[in-house]
């Protein structure tokens, strides 16, 4: 029996954009019983398999299977690959392959990706793994923050700048972070690692071949995109895609571990089986049996859609700090991050849901004055067209606060990690 310690598991969940790191994940030791068994046919290592492809052979099977190729899905692929060297890791995702993290053509829209922020956990992690350095020769660092709030009383903003943390807040666009970890196993895990992108994978049976595996289903997708994982739709839902139900396949697996994010399609399946087997409990047997898993999901009684703001600062003003201002009423709130280190920044204007400009297609004379007099400091950077810009684009939605639980693991062979076992606002 191979043992997970939450030593190990802590460094793979990444909560969302709020927390500057890793966060940690339940306290309980979870174990997986490991296979012995070797797979006798091993799939293509390609970075964007056809369904043809993946399907000449019948009876797929593999040793481990990772869902979700964000950074907690592609840093479980890396740990795995460390752990078992004989055994292969295959990692699936619906959407498209990440752009390349040095492409500046892609990266000079800094306002199309949203940003986060690397802490301590976050960094020792990726250090762990040895994917740091990577990581950071993209990075900016952020060392304080620049706010004006009503209660500083403070027209010129309040600064401080944090010496007394271990270590410095390293900020990129999400998408970027994903695609150095992305090139990172292109060139270190060949042949250990294999990348599929464009696929939806449903889980068909926990406890597959007397409880050895588990069994999958795999289908090609045709995605949307790239859509920024902090985003969802007014539905609170993920964007639709287009799959190909009848030329889907069915793989096995001795591991699987699901950091499929907010579509949590595994976490579902594992409530969907609970509920089940709940269901066919008597009262008596109730009484002592392991209370279902679920997802818990809360209504949002104040709920916040923003747009993004790209902005070049003043030369005067320090390229290294969060710069934020929120108005009095509450009506207001402004976050932005360095996006480079030359001076641009990409900001975040939140606003409440039922707001005349939470839409697009807004009013830009009325949105300039609206920041005229909210966010003077920040309106006097952004041009008429940028401005225009801003009143046009439509409003992104946060996720809504969710957790999974009692536990994180649906027999010995799957595992929930990130966002699909706990969702927090930015």
């Amino acid at each position: 029996m191979v043992l997970f310690r939450k030593s190990a598991l802590s460094a793979l969940l990444i909560l969302p954009l709020s927390t500057l790191g890793f966060s940690s994940i339940n306290p309980t030791t979870v174990a997986f019983k490991s296979t012995t068994r070797t797979s006798s046919l091993q799939l293509r290592v390609v970075t964007d398999p056809t369904t043809e492809q993946l399907t000449s052979s019948k009876d797929v099977k593999t040793d481990s299977v990772v869902v979700g190729a964000g950074p907690a899905g592609l840093l479980t692929a890396i740990m795995l690959a460390q752990k078992f060297p004989q055994q292969k890791v295959v990692v699936y995702d619906r959407l498209d392959l990440p752009p390349s993290p040095t492409d500046d053509a892609i990266w000079s829209d800094v306002a199309k990706f949203y940003l986060i922020g690397l802490g301590g956990r976050g960094q020792k992690a990726l250090e762990h793994y040895g994917v740091w350095k990577d990581v950071e020769a993209v990075c900016t660092a952020v060392v304080g923050r620049k706010d004006w709030s009503p209660e500083s009383g403070s027209e010129e903003g309040v600064e401080r700048i944090f010496v007394d943390r271990p270590y410095t807040t390293q900020v990129l666009p999400r998408d970027k972070l994903v695609g150095v970890m992305h090139k990172h196993i292109l060139d270190n895990y060949a042949g250990k690692i294999e990348l599929n992108y464009g696929y939806e994978i449903t889980p068909e049976d926990f406890e597959a071949e007397s409880n050895t595996a588990v069994k999958l289903r795999v289908t090609k997708c045709d995605s949307e995109g790239r859509q920024n994982p902090a985003a969802v739709d007014n539905d609170g839902g993920e964007p639709s895609e287009l799959c190909d139900v009848d030329g889907s396949f069915s793989i096995t697996t001795g591991l699987l571990v699901a950091a499929d994010g907010t579509s949590r399609t595994i976490a579902n399946e594992m409530e969907t089986n609970d509920k089940a087997r709940w269901e066919a409990l008597n009262a008596v047997q109730k009484l002592f049996a392991e209370k279902p898993f679920k997802i818990r999901r809360y209504v949002d009684d104040n709920r916040r859609v923003y747009k993004t703001i790209p902005m070049k600062i003043p030369g005067d003003w320090r390229p290294d700090l969060n710069y934020s201002a929120r108005t009095k009423d509450g009506r207001i709130n402004y976050d932005a991050l360095p996006a480079d280190k030359s001076g641009n920044y990409c900001g975040v204007l939140l606003v409440k849901e039922g707001d005349e400009f939470a839409a697009a297609d807004t009013d830009p004379v009325k949105l300039r004055a609206l920041l005229d007099d909210a966010l003077p400091q920040f309106s006097v950077l952004l041009d008429d067209d940028t401005v225009a810009d801003i009143a046009k684009k439509p409003v992104s939605f946060l996720p809504s606060f969710r957790y999974a639980g009692p536990r994180l693991n649906q027999g010995d062979r799957t595992l929930i990690l990130g966002d699909s076992a706990h969702t927090v606002k930015p």
